[in-house]
């Protein structure tokens, strides 16, 4: 087991590398840097390598920011560079029920179940989404057990911990039987060591002092550190800007200083977190996961543009005010709930407004 600083590497020489977007820029897929609070990925890494591997699946669970859909990318890019003609199927949840969905209205659902027992490899992001698809969940349940019968690779992302989805007994327990992968936001060591690697890959020295003053800032997520660096990177070497803890506040107050979303951003950020269409989320459906997701597009609309309930109310299918203020305290008073939680700190990621304190 690795104890200290560590990356788990993805690429192969033989084999180009898969493009992810980190920040705005597209990176690729090399390694995964990691310290000692995420020391048992390495045994994931392992484990997937193993094709006699009894950790079946491996669910990898953790907050939003710490790198769980670029390191399931990564596991999937390194199986295809050493097992070209496997079958392999990377998708996020949303899709994986559409899918289904779909396959159901057509008629085509028994040939969709014969492609999915047939992979070696299934890589499932955002599982979470499947909370209140019972059907979907029923078919990832079968799925599971006839992928083992052919000792194929699952591996699944979700923002919530196992406990926390809202997913029938018997799929929880199918999750419980695999591995269970909590991955942590990094500490402080590691974020300081990853600055050190980043800056001596793009070519630029950061002092020990402006290390630090990353290493220790909020947020604290890998991607959001590597965005900070190659903006410092251009205001210093592009701008002539002097390096030093000046500069990082400036580049820090304007990456915080950005202008509010519009409304129709929010709806559609949310839309597309729930997996649903903006007319979903506006119009008059009470499906359980759209009044979530209608609810959490007004409660973000209020906060991110301080509009009042009267306005927001035209927005959303002309709602009397009334009907829009019940619906963002039901998400106040809900927003320490895991799934609830998950959703508010990954759409103000997507929005830009990561550093907003709601």
């Amino acid at each position: 087991m690795v104890s200290n600083l560590f990356s788990i590497r993805f690429d192969d020489s033989n084999h180009p590398s898969a493009e992810v977007v980190v920040s705005g820029r597209d990176v690729p897929v090399r390694e995964y840097f990691a310290g000692p609070e995420n020391a048992l990925l390495s045994h994931v890494i392992a484990s997937k390598s193993n094709s006699n591997s009894t950790d079946h699946p491996i669910l990898l669970f953790g907050p939003s920011g710490v790198g769980k859909s670029h390191l399931l990318r990564g596991i999937v890019e390194q199986h295809q560079a050493v097992q070209p003609a496997d079958r392999v199927r990377l998708q996020n949840g949303s899709d994986f029920c559409r899918e289904l969905s779909q396959a159901h209205e057509v008629g085509s659902l028994a040939d969709v179940r014969q492609e999915l027992r047939m992979l070696d490899v299934l890589a499932i992001d955002d599982v979470h989404l499947l909370a209140d698809k019972s059907y979907a969940q029923l078919e990832l349940l079968t799925l599971l057990d006839a992928l083992q019968d052919r000792q194929a690779h699952v591996v699944l992302t979700s923002r919530l911990t196992p406990s926390d989805l809202p997913f029938a007994p018997s799929l929880k327990s199918r999750l419980y039987g695999g591995l269970t992968v909590p991955i942590q936001v990094p500490g402080v060591t590691t974020r300081a060591a990853f600055v050190r690697q980043l800056a001596n890959e793009i070519g630029i020295a950061i002092p020990d002092n402006v290390v630090d003053r990353l290493a220790q800032i909020t947020p604290t997520s890998i991607p959001e550190l590597r965005g900070l660096v190659l903006q410092l990177k251009q205001a210093h070497l592009e701008e002539d800007k002097r390096l030093d803890l000046e500069l990082v506040d400036q580049v820090i107050t304007l990456r915080t200083g950005m202008d509010c979303p519009s409304v129709r951003d929010i709806i559609k950020k949310v839309a597309r977190y729930f997996g649903l269409t903006v007319a979903e989320v506006t119009g008059p459906s009470r499906r359980q996961t759209t009044v979530l997701a209608r609810n959490t597009a007004i409660f973000l609309t209020r906060h991110l543009r301080e509009d009042s309930f009267e306005q927001i109310g035209t927005y959303f299918g002309g709602r009397d005010h009334s009907t829009i203020m019940h619906a963002f305290q039901k998400v106040t008073k809900k927003r320490d709930e895991p799934m609830v939680h998950a959703a508010i700190v990954e759409l103000l990621q997507r929005l830009g407004m990561q550093h907003r304190n709601i």
